[in-house]
C-alpha cells in the first residue's frame, strides 16, 4: 500500500509575490479580451453597466451584513460624488477598450499613479519631490510615444483614456481619505452601487436586449475583476507596494499576446517603450517614497531609544 501525504514548500517571499503579480495581471488581461468581446454586440455603456450590475449582485451579501451598522452612518455624500466621478472614468475606459489595441489601453491605465502624484501634490499639500517631479515628467513623455500626436492620427480611444487616468487618480484620492473613517468593504459597497447608478440613465440611451451570451461573459468579467483585485491585495500584503510596480509591465504582454492572437493586433514598438517608461517612473518614484518612509521611520525608532540625544 503506497501513502502519500503532503508536501508544502516554503517559496521566498518575493517569488510569492510575483507569482501573485502573474494571477493578477493575467486576470486584468483575461478581462480587458472578454470585455471587447462584449463590447462587439452591445454599446460600451451598456456593457459597462451589466459589468456593474452584475457586482452589485455578487455583493449582495456585503450590503446585508453593512445593513444595521455602517451603512447608516457612512459618509454617502462623499462617497456618492466618488462613485458617479467613477463611472465618468469606467465609461472613458469602456469606450477605450472597444476602440483601441489593448496593449494601448495597458499602457495608457499605467498613468493613474502620475496623475495621483500631481493630485496629491495639489489637493492634499503632499511635497512634490524631484523624484515625483521626473516621474510626472517620465510618465507623460511615455504617454507621448504611445498617442505619437503630430505623427498619427489620435484616436477617440487614446482620448477616453487620457480622460478616464486622472478621473481614476481623483478616485484613488478620495479613497485614501475614505479610509481614514471608514471600512474597505464600505468603500467597496459604496462605489459598485453609486458607479452602477451613474452607468444606468447611459446604458439606458443606447439600450439593447443582451444576448445569454453578453449576460454570462459580463458575469465573467465581474469574477475575473475580483479575481484581479484579490490577487493584487494578496502580492502587496506579503511584499512592498514600490517592489511588485514592475510586475505590473506583465500585463503588456498578457494583453499584446491575446491581442494577437484574439482580435489580430500587432502593438507598435512605442506602445512597449512608453509602457516601459511609465512603469519605470513610477516604480522609482514609489521605491524612492518607501525608502524616505522607512528611513524615517528608523529616525522616530532611534529618537525614542535615545530621547537625550547621547551616543
Amino acid at each position: 500500500m503506497i501513502s502519500s501525504r503532503s508536501v508544502s514548500v516554503d517559496l521566498p517571499t518575493p517569488v510569492v509575490a510575483f507569482l501573485w503579480m502573474v494571477a493578477t495581471t493575467i486576470a486584468f488581461a483575461a478581462f480587458f479580451a472578454v470585455v471587447r468581446f462584449i463590447t462587439v454586440d452591445v454599446h460600451p455603456m451598456q456593457a459597462a453597466f451589466l459589468r456593474y450590475a452584475v457586482s452589485v449582485v455578487l455583493i449582495l451579501p456585503a450590503i446585508y451584513s453593512l445593513w444595521r451598522t455602517e451603512l447608516r452612518t457612512a459618509p454617502h455624500g462623499l462617497l456618492a460624488f466618488r462613485g458617479l466621478l467613477h463611472s465618468v472614468g469606467v465609461m472613458m475606459w469602456f469606450i477605450a477598450i472597444s476602440t483601441i489595441s489593448l496593449t494601448d489601453v495597458a499602457a495608457l491605465s499605467y498613468l493613474a499613479p502620475v496623475f495621483i502624484i500631481i493630485g496629491a501634490a495639489l489637493f492634499l499639500s503632499e511635497p512634490l519631490s524631484f523624484a515625483r517631479i521626473i516621474a510626472v515628467a517620465a510618465g507623460l513623455i511615455g504617454a507621448m510615444l504611445i498617442i505619437q500626436p503630430g505623427f498619427s492620427v489620435i484616436e477617440i480611444g487614446q482620448i477616453a483614456m487620457l480622460i478616464a487616468a486622472p478621473i481614476f487618480a481623483a478616485s484613488d484620492l478620495i479613497t485614501k481619505k475614505l479610509t481614514r473613517t471608514v471600512s474597505s468593504k464600505m468603500i467597496l459597497v459604496g462605489l459598485t452601487v453609486w458607479v452602477t447608478v451613474g452607468l444606468a440613465p447611459v446604458a439606458a440611451f443606447y439600450w439593447t436586449t443582451p444576448s445569454l451570451e453578453v449576460i454570462l461573459l459580463s458575469v465573467v468579467t465581474a469574477v475575473l475583476a475580483t479575481i484581479g483585485h484579490y490577487c493584487f491585495t494578496r502580492a502587496i500584503a506579503v511584499s512592498d507596494i514600490s517592489a511588485i510596480q514592475p510586475y505590473r509591465f506583465l500585463s503588456l504582454i498578457w494583453a499584446a499576446i491575446l491581442g494577437f492572437f484574439l482580435f489580430s493586433e500587432v502593438p507598435a514598438w512605442t506602445t512597449w517603450l512608453g509602457g516601459a517608461l511609465i512603469i519605470g517612473a513610477t516604480t522609482m518614484a514609489a521605491r524612492r517614497e518607501s525608502r524616505r518612509a522607512a528611513n524615517g521611520t528608523s529616525r522616530e525608532a532611534a529618537k525614542q531609544d535615545n530621547p537625550e540625544g547621547n551616543d
